[in-house]
């Protein structure tokens, strides 16, 4: 029996990437995964290869179950409607895992406004529309996870001077990615009197690590033995995630 057997997890941006291996491991652990991404067959995207149908191909095939599920996660209907497909095909939601992200790398000075706000939309309103949505199922059985995908751009460059002229991730992918954190803790202590705790996962661990600001290390294995066990534990600063735990 797998740690996650019987549970029902949707993992978003699941075409390719992080979001497909994380869909393929849950799924190797007894899961049955909801795969929600834009892309739905191989070569709908015009620059980046990978599909949903590849990765829900990829996981039956290994013996394991999964549905795809194509959604926008920037709009609230989809975010809405994927979570209500994930129910209609497994059930009550038990894992959520927010990895779904838009960047575009492009001076912060000429940055088109519809692109900045199409990037806050996917990154942080879209975890925030589906976490809203998921907890409907976890907090009235108190069980569930929900895991949310940060990264080291969103650690500011600090007070200068700056002697490196690079931009690592962009100052709009590193304010989503800060705005998310921040959302995620105060979320944290929300769900408190819920018997709730938030956490989130950094996508540079060893980036952070190296500058003092991560001490745990993260995969994919370590976010199924957390969120298949009721057992509490302290995250750094770095590393933060929702989770509904049983009395």
């Amino acid at each position: 029996m797998g740690k996650l057997t019987g549970k029902v997890a949707i993992v978003t941006g699941a075409s390719r990437g992080i979001g497909e291996a994380i869909a393929e491991l849950f799924a190797s652990e007894g899961a049955k995964v909801v795969c929600a991404a834009r892309t739905l067959n191989e070569g709908d995207h015009r620059m980046l290869e990978g599909s949903l149908a590849r990765t829900v191909s990829r996981i039956r095939d290994a013996g394991g179950e999964a549905t795809a599920v194509t959604a926008d996660v920037s709009t609230e209907p989809d975010c809405i409607a994927l979570v209500d497909q994930a129910r209609a095909a497994y059930g009550p939601i038990d894992i959520l895992v927010n990895n779904a992200a838009l960047n575009y790398y492009l001076p912060t000075e000429t940055y088109p406004t519809n692109r900045w706000i199409r990037c806050f939309a996917v990154n942080v309103h879209g975890p925030f529309m589906l976490a809203k949505e998921v907890l409907k199922d976890m907090i009235p059985r108190r069980s569930g996870a929900i895991v949310n995908i940060s990264s080291g751009a969103a650690i500011g460059p600090g007070r200068g001077p700056y002697s490196d002229q690079m931009v690592r991730g962009g100052v709009m992918y590193g304010a989503t990615k800060a705005a998310l954190e921040r959302f995620t803790q105060g979320w944290r202590r929300n769900l408190r009197s819920t018997r709730a705790s938030a956490s989130r996962r950094c996508r540079r661990r060893r980036w952070c690590r190296r500058r003092g600001l991560c001490t745990t290390s993260w995969s994919p294995a370590s976010t199924i033995r957390r969120a298949s066990t009721r057992r509490s534990w302290r995250a750094p600063r770095c590393c933060w995630r929702v989770r509904a735990r049983r009395r």
